[in-house]
């Protein structure tokens, strides 16, 4: 259904994939997470034809549609202390930022393998870490340091190994 061959592709200066090549056959279901400005929805815009690879080649079968949703502004003065669900709203400069469903962590509250849940939590602690500047260098908006406490605060007192001992992730 879709062939990527060897595809490059550089923003602002910087390398965000070399030599990509995958098929995507038909009932084929995947997911593509990373954190901001790993290139994602730069991938996404190859694939709909939206931008053009610096080296290789996009390959759609003739009569499929890709669709894609993008990444779209939310309320950054929203109040996440009381609920992480919000509806995303779009709002100009310093009170947006992207979110996106990829942003979003489901782990089991006593998950069945707690090692697996403690490496994918210290992957998203050095995302909310590091991404800041990574954030400032593709001209985002970095996620508000409140609502990374707020998520770390949860990860603290939701998830439990077996006996009840908080999962470790630092």
């Amino acid at each position: 259904m879709l062939t990527v061959s060897q595809v490059s592709k550089s923003f602002a200066g910087r390398v965000l994939f070399e030599d990509v090549s995958l098929q995507v056959n038909r009932g084929d279901r995947l997911g593509l997470v990373g954190p901001n400005g790993a290139g994602k929805s730069t991938l996404f815009s190859l694939l709909l034809g939206e931008a053009s690879p610096d080296a290789g080649k996009v390959s759609p079968e003739k009569n499929i549609t890709i669709r894609f949703l993008p990444q779209e502004p939310a309320a950054a003065g929203a109040d996440w202390s009381k609920s992480f669900y919000q509806v995303l709203t779009e709002q100009a400069g310093k009170d947006a930022w992207p979110i996106s469903g990829a942003t979003f962590i489901l782990v089991y509250k006593v998950p069945e393998k707690p090692v697996n849940v403690a490496n994918a939590l210290k992957f998203f602690d050095w995302a909310y870490a590091n991404g800041d500047k990574m954030a400032d260098e593709l001209e985002y908006v970095p996620l508000p340091a409140a609502v990374k406490e707020l998520v770390r605060k949860s990860w603290a007192s939701n998830i439990r190994d077996v006996s009840g001992k908080a999962i470790a992730w630092k």
